[in-house]
């Protein structure tokens, strides 16, 4: 069998190891990563319920886009709680999340923003630590063990919708009441497994290359925008693209495909990005390619009416959409502190499904709603080119 020298190995193959070695069994990662992919299903899941939801609390869209507004609020919220233990942060929030899909069974439609909210504060607690502890044992290699992160909270969240599926067809409250025991299990695992270690002050610890004062004020505000609306579009067409197709008349199996193809899309995309990314592409091409590619993935879903072109374009969308936070969030954690950018990144995933659905109650039409991502898109495309028109003629002056 041929082996690798480790004077010899690749510098990412030693990353690796190193890797390995700092998480001393593969336990904590398995339990680590399995816990992040419970995240992508808990997070997607109100998307992929809100028409059986609707149904169930007789809700209008305007009161739709609030449990939308209150679960990423409360994720952002969750996403700046700090602990002296990580695996007490991680176990206190899968046990809230636990905790929450218990209550949103029984609770009337009255309390069901203020449990979303709590859920979402579970699940951003989830997560953050979760980073951050990976990137500590990851040592060398948190570069990598981070998108391994991103692309299992992908995956959870394209199964999501079909687990949502072949479960609903008991109730939704069993459903919902079956929910807390994923959630309990991953509390109880994390408690088990993960080891102590400290807690870094990861957000406020990113520093930026330029002081604030020394941004200009026109590429700060351009940074807000993109950081806003990358977000905001991946949670605007996501949230509510299984409502908009159940509205059409199609099936729940063709509304459920379209829902994962979507999210399976932004894993794919994701992936090549990384590949795309190490031949010296222009991040600012490329994000200007997304945002187009978008753009015109998101319009055909309007005008799309048969459930084979339907599934395909919302496989397109989610292809499109996965580029644009990594793209963004790399630029503007270069140039501004971690706490502004995580938390314009957290309004523009509550406000944008939320405005949505105000504007689909005020003119009687998901479809016009979902303009407002849209939009948005176009609203970060000629932001983004004038912006790098821009830094051309300022490197051009400097010359």
């Amino acid at each position: 069998m041929t082996t690798i020298s480790r004077s010899r190995a690749p510098a990412s193959y030693r990353r690796y190891l190193r890797f390995a070695r700092g998480t001393g069994s593969n336990t904590e990662s398995i339990v680590l990563h399995a816990g992040f992919m419970l995240t992508g299903a808990y997070t997607t899941f109100l998307g992929t319920a809100l028409p059986l939801l609707m149904t169930r609390w007789h809700l209008r869209d305007s009161q739709a886009g609030t449990l939308f507004f209150a679960q990423f609020l409360g994720s952002m919220c969750g996403a700046f709680l700090k602990g002296r233990s990580l695996p007490r942060m991680i176990a206190l929030g899968f046990a809230l999340v636990a905790l929450c899909a218990g209550m949103l069974a029984v609770a009337p439609p009255i309390v069901a923003p203020l449990v979303l909210f709590l859920s979402g504060c579970g699940l951003g607690m989830a997560m953050t630590s979760t980073s951050v502890r990976i990137e500590q044992i990851a040592s060398g290699a948190s570069g990598n063990a981070l998108a391994s992160l991103n692309a299992v909270w992908a995956a959870g969240a394209g199964l999501a919708p079909w687990l949502l599926l072949t479960g609903i067809h008991r109730s939704l409250t069993t459903f919902l009441l079956a929910m807390m025991i994923p959630a309990a299990l991953a509390a109880g695992s994390v408690l088990w497994v993960v080891q102590q270690a400290a807690v870094p002050h990861m957000i406020d610890g990113v520093t930026s290359r330029l002081p604030p004062a020394a941004l200009p004020l026109p590429y700060a505000l351009l940074l807000i925008l993109l950081s806003f609306g990358a977000v905001g579009v991946e949670t605007g067409l996501g949230g509510w693209m299984t409502a908009y197709i159940a509205r059409a008349g199609l099936a729940a199996v063709v509304s459920t495909m379209a829902a994962s193809c979507f999210w399976f899309g932004l894993l794919l995309s994701r992936a090549l990005l990384a590949l795309l990314m190490t031949r010296r592409t222009s991040a600012i091409s490329v994000l200007l390619g997304a945002i187009a590619f978008t753009f015109g993935a998101a319009c055909l879903l309007l005008v799309s009416t048969a459930p084979v072109p339907i599934i395909f374009v919302a496989l397109l969308c989610g292809c499109g959409v996965g580029p644009l936070y990594p793209l963004v969030l790399a630029r503007a954690l270069a140039l501004m502190r971690g706490r502004a950018v995580f938390a314009v990144a957290g309004l523009g995933a509550a406000f944008v499904p939320l405005t949505t659905g105000l504007i689909s109650q005020g003119v009687g039409s998901l479809e016009v709603g979902l303009l407002l991502p849209l939009s948005l898109l176009l609203l970060m495309f000629f932001a983004l080119f004038l912006g790098r028109l821009g830094i051309r003629e300022t490197a051009e002056v400097q010359r």
